[in-house]
């Protein structure tokens, strides 16, 4: 009797322990609730081994075999795919919002408020060409319409900038993400071989669900970079690749370091920009193309940036070129020497070179050529060839005369090159009697007497109309005219950012929507904990009971044998 009641003694001192152990993963349970990164531990329950009695078979209790810890990899596999994408369009988004508030502050377009009120000085010059103070209007309005561009463009940059600078090192978000991303990665390798030697250890025969917890919160905070692929190994390991290129190995033993990602910046002249490119750190001739993550985001952001420092380029150059006006207009039974640089009269918006010289001009202007670097040959054997191009702008006001007869002259300026940053546009013009308002000069009046018509402003309305008409412009500004660009510029922006807020809206609610789905299935749910406590605490007591009443029972027994 005795033996059957030891026996009993220790299954029940089994369950005992084993409802302590059963309530331990419980309260962590309800102790992590919080953690969104945390996965619900469960408890695997075997029963002892059998002894063979005097009578039989008899069971010693129970034990906790395992504990186990709620993973769903599809599910996890999809939150971290979410979780990209979601970091992707959210740092699109932020970064590209900004353009709005640098371009149009408060909602409203300074650069189209300048360039309408330009337009509108034209007019009152074209209405009135001898008001000294209309003149002076357009070349104020001029300037502060050139230091808006300036401002703007600059500011872009300075948004590029803080992305990636514009220079080998490119110093910005990104090299700050990849630093970042560097740091997680590293850890990885570390908690692969403590899983791996854990897990592998028989005598505790376990899951490392602690270190499992940590190491997937990485591999989370990873996914938020960039976009990877996750792969578990036989052994517990994880090998993370990216873009098909293995950053973490999982495969070889012994366990090898992380492999990073590093920033390169590559410069093709003539463009002025460096462009950043994503490289393996340990072969930077291997370029990885990422497809997810903040990192992306901050890739294609400074992409559009530089892009619509281009469009506003593009529009600056409407206005002004880098043409160096010269000093001559043709004239006839001129001598001209090799490589004098002079424009028509009037004036057609080129400049020609004389790149064979025969004899004098002679008197009458060959038919120039509109395509820089076709040729002409005039009357004389002299052969020109078209140089360059000025602005729409500037070949518009060119057609005119000033107040003094001569042809009109250059008003905005750009460099020769399209520059990083800083300025694209400067004012040329500074005498507002060299403004050229007038149709009639020295060439075209009807008598000598009447040099220009000072009275005269068909040029200054001819510009205005040149300035609304979008088949006038060169580079061609979308189908807009010089006049409506900036707004139709600012509407497509807008039009951007609110795709860009929807699309960081629609992909966030994903995110939840794979979060909830995990959380479901590996999350704590306290309604369930509780009611396990419950179930646990009663087998306690019962365990408890048994043992109490073994106890009374040993107690009988060795009173009887005394």
């Amino acid at each position: 009797m005795s033996v059957g009641l030891d026996i009993a003694m220790v299954a029940a001192k089994s369950s005992l322990i084993t409802r302590q152990k059963e309530m331990a993963v419980i309260s962590q349970n309800v102790a992590m609730s919080n953690d969104p990164n945390y996965r619900r531990r469960t408890t695997i329950v075997d029963s002892n081994v059998m002894v063979l009695g005097d009578s039989g078979y008899f069971g010693t209790g129970c034990h906790v075999q395992t504990i186990l810890r709620n993973y769903d990899s599809a599910l996890e596999t999809s939150l971290r795919n979410a979780t990209s994408e979601n970091s992707y369009q959210e740092t699109y988004f932020d970064s590209i919002r900004n353009i709005e508030d640098i371009l149009a502050p408060g909602g409203e377009d300074q650069l189209n408020n300048m360039v309408q009120s330009l337009a509108a000085q034209a007019q009152a010059i074209g209405t009135s060409p001898e008001e000294l103070a209309n003149r002076v209007a357009f070349i104020r309005t001029a300037e502060n319409m050139a230091d808006r561009f300036n401002q703007n463009y600059t500011n872009l940059a300075q948004l590029r900038d803080n992305i990636a600078g514009n220079n080998a090192v490119g110093t910005g978000s990104i090299s700050k993400a990849l630093s970042d991303l560097k740091s997680l990665l590293g850890r990885v390798p570390v908690l692969n071989d403590r899983i791996r030697s854990l897990e592998e250890d028989a005598f505790l025969n376990q899951q490392a669900n602690d270190l499992r917890d940590e190491r997937d919160k990485i591999v989370s905070q990873i996914s938020e970079f960039i976009d990877i692929s996750v792969q578990e190994e036989t052994d517990g390991r994880y090998t993370i690749t990216c873009d098909g290129n293995v950053l973490i190995d999982g495969v070889y033993s012994p366990q090898r370091g992380a492999d990073t990602l590093s920033l390169v910046m590559t410069n093709t002249p003539p463009s002025p920009y460096f462009v950043p490119s994503i490289v393996l750190a340990s072969d930077s001739t291997v370029t990885v193309n990422l497809e997810g993550g903040k990192i992306k985001g901050s890739l294609d952001a400074r992409q559009y940036i530089t892009d619509r420092m281009d469009d506003l380029y593009d529009y600056a150059e409407n206005f002004g070129d880098s043409v160096a006006y010269p000093a001559d207009f043709w004239e006839e039974n001129v001598d001209y020497a090799l490589n004098d640089v002079i424009r028509p009269e009037p004036s057609n918006g080129f400049v020609y070179e004389l790149t064979a010289k025969v004899g004098t001009s002679g008197t009458v202007q060959p038919t120039w050529p509109v395509a820089v670097g076709d040729t002409v040959v005039d009357a004389e054997g002299n052969t020109w060839t078209c140089a360059d191009e000025f602005s729409t702008f500037n070949t518009a006001h060119m057609a005119g005369y000033d107040l003094f007869g001569d042809p009109g002259a250059k008003v905005f300026s750009t460099n020769a090159l399209q520059p990083a940053g800083g300025t694209i546009l400067t004012v040329s013009i500074t005498d507002p009697q060299t403004i050229a308002a007038s149709a009639v000069g020295d060439e075209t009046a009807a008598a000598p007497e009447n040099a220009v018509q000072k009275g005269n402003g068909q040029n200054m309305t001819a510009l205005w109309q040149t300035m609304s008409d979008p088949a006038a412009t060169n580079p061609n500004l979308s189908g807009e005219s010089m006049m409506s660009y900036s707004n139709r510029m600012i509407g497509d922006i807008s039009q951007d950012v609110a795709i860009a807020r929807s699309q960081s809206e629609t992909t966030l609610n994903i995110q939840n929507m794979f979060q909830n789905s995990v959380l479901g299935l590996s999350g704590v749910n306290m309604d369930e904990e509780m009611t396990n406590m419950l179930e646990i605490q009663k087998a306690y007591q019962a365990s408890a009971k048994l043992i109490k009443t073994l106890d009374d029972m040993m107690a009988m027994v060795l009173n009887m044998l005394s």
